[in-house]
């Protein structure tokens, strides 16, 4: 598959649960990650690091600690982000924790949209035990996983249109269930000139 035009990508990403059993090159897996280091970090820490996991009982124990969702292994490739929290905790104290975790969601998102861009089929999952994980992973206390990818080709039907509400229900001017928005429609110059014949 060609690149894909951005907005296209957004337009073709789905939640991809089933997989065929084609192979996923590792060159492919090392693309995606070198596209996705571009996502935005607080203070450009980029706390984030990255376990590809395939080894066929890692996968199903990673998939039994995140409540027992079989149908991740399926999937051939685990993107495992990792959060190096006391990076942040480091330079931003209290907040620390809560920057890293918005880092590593953002990265998150942009090895989705690569993977999409790519012709893979994923899925974010983010519901776990991170202390199973940890330990299937040999990860240290003070590293979390944030969130588990699934990567591979999809084996699923393609879905026309994603469900998603209309923006217009969703969006507000200025303050929380503020619709109303005001459009100016006189320039400054107007404004100014009436103003001073006051």
């Amino acid at each position: 598959m060609g690149k894909m035009e951005v907005s296209e990508t957004f337009k073709q990403r789905r939640s991809i649960r089933k997989y065929s059993d084609k192979k996923v090159p590792m060159n492919l897996i090392h693309d995606i990650l070198e596209e996705a280091k571009l996502a935005p970090s607080a203070g450009n820490t980029q706390n984030w690091r990255f376990i590809v996991v395939t080894d066929i009982e890692k996968k199903k124990d990673i998939a039994k600690a995140s409540l027992n969702q079989n149908w991740m292994t399926t999937s051939p490739v685990y993107l495992v982000v990792c959060n190096d929290t006391p990076r942040l905790v480091e330079l931003y104290e209290k907040n620390g924790k809560f920057f890293s975790i918005q880092n590593c969601a953002a990265i998150t998102s942009f090895i989705l949209l690569s993977a999409t861009g790519k012709g893979l089929g994923s899925c974010w999952v983010g519901v776990f035990d991170y202390k199973k994980i940890q330990k299937i992973l040999g990860l240290p206390d003070d590293i979390f996983p944030d969130a588990v990818i699934t990567l591979g080709f999809s084996d699923e039907p393609k879905s026309s249109k994603h469900l998603r509400e209309d923006v217009e229900n969703l969006t507000y001017f200025n303050s929380w269930k503020n619709k109303k928005y005001i459009e100016e429609k006189v320039s400054l110059k107007d404004k100014l000139k009436k103003a001073i014949k006051k």
